[in-house]
């Protein structure tokens, strides 16, 4: 589970994980959880609905099991890249993205900095990058996030 081998992947559009998760808000969440409802915040909410309405495959990138489809089950946890040894290493994140995501040509990263710089040393210079979130505050994101991805092409 969590692979992409069976889906068209010219283009996948990345959604950072956040600080805030359902089991903040819930003691009786359960132990593991598909890690698109695990993430509770604002802007992770408003980047997945982004992300399905672009009506194209998306994934997750967390700092402790790195690339992850939504549906894969996860634990609670909380680290950060930057902020913890725990962190996926680089080289674990290279050998994700050339097990699941070695057919994608287009990556859209809705990801704060520190996930783009991950990102950057990771993908193979083959794959277009794009980081429409780049240089705007909270606000500025979650606005362009709310008006969905075909309001911000006009």
């Amino acid at each position: 589970m969590g692979d992409f081998e069976n889906e068209h992947l010219e283009k996948l559009i990345i959604v950072s994980c956040g600080k805030a998760k359902v089991w903040d808000r819930s003691a009786s969440a359960a132990t593991a959880v598909p890690a698109k409802d695990a993430y509770s915040s604002s802007l992770f909410k408003l980047c997945r609905r982004y992300a399905e309405s672009e009506g194209c495959v998306w994934m997750i990138l967390s700092a402790k099991y790195g690339f992850l489809h939504p549906s894969q089950l996860i634990s609670n946890y909380n680290i950060s890249f930057g902020q913890s040894d725990e962190a996926i290493t680089t080289e674990e994140l290279r050998t994700q993205w050339s097990a699941r995501c070695s057919h994608v040509r287009q990556l859209c990263s809705l990801a704060g900095a520190s996930y783009n710089e991950r990102l950057a040393q990771v993908v193979p210079a083959n794959v277009s990058i794009e980081c429409p979130l780049r240089g705007m505050n909270l606000f500025q994101r979650m606005r362009f996030l709310s008006r969905g991805p075909r309001q911000n092409r006009t």
